[in-house]
C-alpha cells in the first residue's frame, strides 16, 4: 500500500526547500558599491557565495566565464555607460544562468517586447523581496531542477 498523498506532498516540499539551500556562486553586477555590499551581505547570509562584484559589463563577462555562477544579480545601467542587460545576454550565450535585475530603471527592461527578463526588482528594494526572489529563482533554475 502506498504512502498517503499528504505525506508525499510534505516530502516533496521538504525536498524542494532543501534544494533552495544548496549554496551557489552569485555574480553581482552593480556599480553602486553601497548597494553591492548590501546585496552581497544578504546573499552570503542566505548561505551563498558572492564570487565577484563587477562594476562594468566587461568585468562581469570576464568573471562569469571564469567562475560560471549559479545566479546573477544585475543592475541595468552601469556607471561606465555599459549595460548589465547586455552583459547578461552575452554571458547567457556561453553560460546559461538565471538573472535577477535589480534596477532603478525597470521601464528599460519591462517593455512588453519578446525576450524581456522574467525577474526584475525595482530600486529601492526590500531585503525580503530580494530574498524571496533569490530562493524562487534558485529553486526553479535548470541547475536546481537537475539536482
Amino acid at each position: 500500500m502506498g504512502a498517503p498523498s499528504k505525506h508525499i506532498a510534505e516530502v516533496c516540499r521538504e525536498y524542494r526547500a532543501a534544494q533552495c539551500h544548496i549554496p551557489t556562486y552569485v555574480l553581482l553586477i552593480e556599480d553602486d558599491l553601497i548597494i553591492a555590499e548590501a546585496v552581497k551581505n544578504q546573499v552570503e547570509q542566505m548561505g551563498h557565495h558572492c564570487c565577484c562584484i563587477a562594476t562594468t559589463a566587461a568585468a562581469a563577462l570576464e568573471s562569469a566565464l571564469s567562475v560560471q555562477p549559479g545566479l546573477i544579480i544585475s543592475d541595468v545601467k552601469l556607471a561606465d555607460g555599459s549595460s548589465g542587460l547586455d552583459a547578461t545576454r552575452i554571458i547567457n550565450r556561453h553560460v546559461p544562468v538565471p538573472t535577477i535585475y535589480l534596477t532603478a530603471y525597470p521601464e528599460l527592461v519591462l517593455t512588453g517586447a519578446q525576450g524581456e527578463p522574467e525577474f526584475v526588482i525595482s530600486k529601492p528594494y526590500s531585503s525580503a523581496e530580494l530574498e524571496a526572489l533569490v530562493r524562487h529563482v534558485l529553486h526553479w533554475s535548470p541547475r536546481a531542477l537537475a539536482a
